[in-house]
């Protein structure tokens, strides 16, 4: 079974290929087989997985933290537990959108 970070940083490579395969095939000028897509794909995987990934890992990892710190006696397990989740939830769609975004200044960096 993978961990938190695990996932985290696996979700944000994918997001990152699946974000280059989209832009290569519909940005004008942009091609696959390329020095551009070769300096897309090889650092900025690594570097999407690594600082986009561990930082949205370290910021989620954080959030519940002080949340069970500071709500956890005053607030019932399920009230915590739900707003976790939601705030889980609201970071995975801002990784996911911050990403696309990089990419899609890179791609075009790039072309």
């Amino acid at each position: 079974m993978q961990s938190a970070k695990e996932k985290q940083i696996w979700w944000a490579a994918m997001i990152w290929i699946a974000s280059g395969a989209y832009l290569f095939a519909t940005t004008p000028g942009a091609v696959v087989m390329s020095k551009a897509a070769a300096i897309y794909f090889l650092p900025g995987l690594f570097a999407a997985a690594l600082f986009i990934g561990g930082g949205a890992w370290l910021l989620q990892y954080g959030i519940a933290l002080l949340l069970r710190r500071y709500l956890g006696a005053k607030a019932p397990g399920l009230v915590v537990g739900q707003l976790v989740s939601f705030l889980g939830l609201a970071l995975w769609i801002g990784e996911t959108v911050l990403i696309f975004v990089l990419a899609r200044l890179t791609v075009e960096a790039l072309v």
